[in-house]
């Protein structure tokens, strides 16, 4: 290319500069209107959020035995404390097995996102325990390896329930 060639061509610039300039008061009031409608539609996401319902993809011919909203850490060995993963919606899900038996595991899907933060299976002698008033310590097979989560609910009252139901299924479990 030739200097002349340059001088016709804008430079590329991401808006910091290198193009055609634009008076201070002219880019401003366009920020300003950009503000404007950004701030709008973030108001329409909102609503849209709060009106879907929580997915229950890959949950299909399961029956949720019980359900609750609960904050899920998981514990860290090189750290030798637990890891917080957030909050979500902890189901005990079962579904019948191909020899007349059920299955059941544990799901956890996080709020907003929906990424799934837990997805276990629930085995006979499976160790389920009240840590204190509304924390549930269960261990789990996570990858090959027995790995321990906390499970924390709003009250004590939630904690029992999801306690009963998670005993209950796991003495319907065959060995």
């Amino acid at each position: 290319t030739t200097a002349s060639d340059a001088e016709k061509k804008p430079a590329f610039s991401f808006g910091f500069g290198g193009g055609a300039q634009q008076p201070a008061a002219a880019t401003a009031a366009a920020a300003d209107k950009d503000e404007g409608s950004a701030n709008e539609d973030e108001g329409e996401n909102e609503e849209e959020e709060e009106k879907r319902e929580p997915t229950t993809a890959g949950e299909e011919g399961e029956t949720t035995e019980h359900q609750t909203r609960a904050k899920l850490y998981a514990w860290d060995k090189t750290l030798s404390k637990y890891k917080d993963l957030g909050v979500g919606n902890f189901k005990v899900n079962t579904r019948p097995a191909d020899n007349g038996t059920k299955r059941a595991r544990f799901i956890c899907r996080q709020e907003g996102s929906e990424r799934i933060t837990l997805n276990a299976a629930m085995f006979k002698a499976m160790t389920i325990e009240i840590a204190n008033k509304r924390d549930l310590g269960i261990l789990v097979i996570s990858e090959g390896v027995p790995t321990r989560y906390l499970v924390r609910v709003k009250t004590e009252a939630m904690a029992q329930a999801l306690f009963g139901a998670m005993e209950r299924v796991r003495d319907q479990l065959s060995a």
